[in-house]
């Protein structure tokens, strides 16, 4: 029924689904959710929270909140996804996804990648300096190949 719900737009009657289902976890997040003022936007958080991405995905779409787009793509690892959005849509968030981007590539140990999206994240000089800071002929490489100025200085 809560489902119907997402398909419906009654945000009102899901909160009383989630109750009765006992999803404490949901119904937390939708009331947290009426602080959005979209309506599609509200009825997005439900829909990830009864797994209904591909509903989600569209809500949030249609009610223009691309922010809330890119960090439901950023947070389903969708990295290209939340970078296209950043890029055309949500241009405030474009160094925010770059740097969560290079933390994510830095986790997974793939220090290539990690070392890209901290440059355009511009946050190079200090993330990758400390990033690096355990394989010092890694780290001499790189700011020998840099043409920042400000890395050749600290070197």
């Amino acid at each position: 029924l809560a489902r119907m719900c997402v398909k419906t737009h009654r945000l009102d009657v899901a909160l009383v689904c989630l109750g009765n289902m006992g999803n404490a976890r949901a119904a937390k997040a939708v009331r947290e959710a009426q602080n959005i003022s979209e309506p599609d936007a509200r009825l997005a958080v439900l829909a990830i929270q009864l797994g209904l991405l591909d509903e989600a995905e569209e809500l949030y779409k249609s009610s223009g909140r691309y922010d809330l787009l890119n960090l439901f793509y950023q947070a389903s690892g969708r990295w290209q996804k939340a970078i296209e959005i950043a890029e055309i849509n949500d241009r405030m968030h474009l160094k925010t996804t770059y740097f969560n981007l290079a933390m994510y590539s830095e986790a997974l140990g793939e220090i290539k990648p990690a070392i890209r999206s901290y440059e355009q994240s511009e946050t190079h000089s200090s993330e990758v300096m400390r990033m690096l800071m355990d394989d010092p002929d890694e780290l001499e490489e790189y700011v020998m190949n840099s043409k920042d100025k400000d890395i050749k200085q600290y070197w």
